[in-house]
């Protein structure tokens, strides 16, 4: 659990990280915001109608990197939507942004899983973790 909070810690105070995904025609990439390490898992929060979701549906593949200024992340692992009531009035609850952005039948929860990380100056020694 201390390597996914770790990591969910220098995701937040990135503020943006970028995902990427496999899209049909090639590599994908977006800026995203919401990161949750929630049940020993580190989420991110989609709409269902996003065309991101559907991606994840078909090849749940992810690349993560942010910079913090000083120091990058990098991430690989596989998202996972996890569809479940619970999670989804966890987030509400917990997340005020959440609760104004996603009404919660479009919420769409995905826990990353197989994940390897690193984190470190640009040409200097990383940090390295998996979970």
């Amino acid at each position: 659990m201390e390597q996914i909070n770790v990591v969910a810690q220098f995701i937040q105070e990135s503020k943006v990280f970028y995902l990427a995904t496999n899209g049909k025609n090639g590599p994908d990439v977006r800026p995203m915001g919401i990161v949750i390490p929630y049940n020993e898992r580190l989420y991110f929060i989609l709409a269902k109608p996003m065309n991101l979701n559907q991606q994840l549906q078909e090849d749940g593949k992810v690349s993560i990197s942010t910079f913090n200024g000083e120091k990058m992340l990098r991430l690989y692992g596989t998202a996972v939507l996890d569809d479940s009531d619970e999670t989804k009035d966890a987030f509400i609850d917990m997340n005020e942004q959440i609760a104004q952005m996603f009404p919660k039948e479009i919420i769409a929860p995905y826990f990353l899983k197989d994940v390897k990380a690193s984190i470190g100056a640009m040409g200097g020694q990383a940090d390295n973790y998996e979970f």
